[in-house]
């Protein structure tokens, strides 16, 4: 099994998202990833959801599995043995792994 391992950390706020900080194990090759999970940090269970089948939507090419697959009845990601014990007989060479850092909404309003 391959070990390479890609870590990203990504922030969502209202309509714009972009990736604050990423980490990518020293001389790893992300052309060898063939079987990757999809993991979305949060205890909002629609949000995780969506934003695991887009991502896994944006990656045509690879085998890309959502975390929610991986757990029974879909439960929310832990840091937990059974998660990661479905994701070690997976059989997965790489993990994608998301969590939002900061949220900003801005209000327009105009005197009547």
């Amino acid at each position: 099994m391959k070990t390479s391992m890609l870590v990203l950390l990504a922030a969502t706020a209202c309509s714009s998202t972009s990736v604050v900080s990423s980490w990518r194990k020293p001389g790893a090759d992300l052309r060898q990833l063939d079987r990757l999970t999809v993991l979305m940090a949060t205890d909002n269970e629609s949000l995780r959801r969506s934003a695991e089948d887009q991502v896994a939507a944006a990656l045509p090419g690879l085998d890309v599995t959502p975390s929610y697959l991986l757990t029974p009845n879909g439960a929310p990601p832990k840091r937990d043995q059974a998660l990661q014990a479905a994701i070690d007989a997976g059989g997965f060479d790489g993990a994608l792994v998301m969590r939002i850092v900061a949220v900003e909404r801005e209000a327009r309003w105009v005197p009547a």
